[in-house]
């Protein structure tokens, strides 16, 4: 989100520094930003802590945060770094010292802020998504350009902006990866969005804004008009977990704490499959307008070896900008700042001054991961690479996908056995259960690429909306559409026990074949069929 001086609208050049310069000399307690809790407003609203507890369990990290309504808590965008510069650097470098040894060094002992630190608070909540897009078969985190201190690529994150968000902050991640993160096929008329939870998506005053600025970039082209497909996704397992005010935590979270800009943010990791043809879009709207982000996708490896070389340079494979894709594009640093680039297209709108865009285009490290995006990918590399190691993926490439929920296993299994039976070719049939470990995406990505059939099993329509379910037939139905697989490719529902006009849309508009559990040969015979299996 927006740093202190951007955007039209703000106070003179003047103005902003005797503010500036009044924050220096106050403590935090007395500024005029900071109010108890009862009293801010629902925007950018953040409690400020002077205290909180980490405990760490082997990869596990825990915090632990309390507040009321007499807590202190901002309400202005521009408190973000004025805050810092209430607490001495040295205090806030060597907080952070503390802090990695417990998040990225792995150190047991418990932390509890107040024991090292008096009256030096942290904005909660802050809310974040690490991005992983699969593209053409290959996985990729997913950055956008941030122009603002700290410089560099990051993920896409934001703040609270009700007291109901600083309880649960799992509508601030959804909200920002979708305010954020916009797909279109400008070619093929499609709009992409997420399903959460098995709602129907819904657009908030802000989204329906950004498609409007990017309707600009493209006269002619009515995004509303757009027809609606869903976008895969998938919220991956993370070591951490957050209790606030005693209550049931949240896991699979990673936890980013940031004693330099003094904030705590809660991170999940979401994998997506892009569709093919699809363009990632800005979403970003700072005071009336469409920031524009470049968006670059880095090959997980690439981003790796660098952080081992202690890179200041990312340098990303795909680029997004002004809703093109760019391959292999051998400057990114033409885009960033060239004369008619990013940079100056903000100067030239008013969102930033020249200085603004100068210190951005100086900063030696304007290619660099900002502070809070390499510590949320440090923290994923390390409990991936432990949890789930690299490992090759198979060369085989399946004909057939068998897609399931884990309370349809048996059915499922059932359909398997019958089709390596009846393949006499033996092109293969991917079914997760063979795999040694069922979540290891590479593989299911792979399998829904090379697949020209897939049949999803079920015996209640709640079961095909179940996260790996839906993605996988999802990702199978877009690249159908996208053009990746042949127009005679299948996508079967393969059900019993309720009627298909019971099953998403998607599905709805394909043949079902149901079967009787008591006797499903007949089903599986006329499954058979459906498949050229006969």
């Amino acid at each position: 989100m927006e740093g202190v001086w951007g955007g039209r609208g703000r106070s003179s050049d003047r103005t902003a520094s005797l503010l500036f310069v009044s924050l220096w000399t106050m403590t935090w307690r007395s500024a005029e930003w900071v109010e108890p809790l009862d009293q801010a407003e629902n925007h950018l609203l953040q409690v400020l802590l002077d205290d909180f507890r980490l405990t760490r369990n082997g990869l596990r990290t825990f915090l632990s945060v309390r507040f009321d309504g007499e807590t202190p808590a901002i309400r202005h965008r521009r408190s973000k770094s004025t805050l810092a510069h209430t607490i001495d650097e040295a205090a806030r470098r060597d907080c952070q010292e503390k802090l990695d040894a417990m998040l990225l060094g792995g150190a047991m002992k418990p932390y509890q802020h107040a024991e090292h630190y008096d009256d030096f608070p942290f904005r909660y909540a802050n809310g974040g998504t690490l991005p992983i897009v699969n593209l053409d078969g290959d996985d990729y985190y997913c950055f956008f350009y941030r122009d603002v201190f700290p410089v560099g690529w990051n993920i896409a994150n934001g703040g609270s902006d009700s007291r109901d968000e600083l309880v649960d902050p799992d509508p601030i991640i959804e909200r920002e990866l979708r305010e954020e993160l916009m797909v279109f096929d400008f070619h093929g008329r499609r709009r992409f969005v997420f399903q959460w939870d098995d709602a129907e998506p819904f657009d908030r005053a802000e989204f329906i804004a950004a498609r409007k600025f990017w309707m600009d970039f493209f006269p002619g082209c009515d995004l509303n008009e757009f027809e609606t497909s869903f976008l895969p996704l998938i919220w991956m397992p993370a070591p951490d977990s957050i209790t606030v005010n005693g209550g049931a935590p949240c896991d699979d979270i990673l936890l980013n704490i940031n004693a330099l800009d003094l904030s705590i943010e809660i991170d999940r990791v979401a994998t997506l499959k892009l569709p093919p043809g699809a363009a990632i879009c800005d979403g970003e709207i700072v005071s009336g307008q469409l920031l524009n982000r470049p968006v670059g996708l880095f090959p997980i490896a690439d981003v790796r070896q660098a952080l081992a070389d202690d890179s200041v340079a990312f340098r990303p494979k795909i680029v997004f900008w002004n809703g093109l894709r760019r391959d292999d594009y051998p400057d990114i640093d033409e885009i960033i700042r060239g004369d008619r680039s990013f940079l100056p297209n903000l100067v030239e709108r008013g969102i930033r001054t020249e200085e603004e865009a100068r210190t951005c285009a100086d900063d030696p490290r304007f290619l660099g991961l900002c502070p809070v995006t390499e510590r949320v990918v440090r923290r994923h590399l390390d409990y991936y690479e432990h949890e789930y190691p690299v490992r090759p993926v198979s060369p085989n490439s399946p004909e057939y996908f068998v897609s399931f929920a884990s309370e349809d296993r048996k059915w499922a299994r059932h359909v398997y056995d019958r089709i390596r039976k009846a393949d006499s070719r033996e092109r293969g049939v991917f079914f997760s259960e063979e795999l040694r470990d069922p979540s290891f995406i590479p593989a299911i990505n792979q399998a829904i690429e090379s697949a020209a059939k897939m049949i999803v099993v079920a015996t209640d329509p709640r079961h095909v909306t179940k996260n790996w379910v839906q993605y996988e037939w999802e990702s199978f139905f877009n690249e159908i559409m996208g053009g990746r697989k042949h127009a005679r490719a299948v996508l079967v529902p393969f059900i019993s026990g309720f009627h298909h006009h019971e099953l998403p849309l998607t599905l709805r508009s394909k043949s079902a074949v149901k079967f009787e559990p008591d006797n499903p040969e007949s089903g599986l015979g006329q499954l058979m069929g459906c498949l050229g299996l006969e």
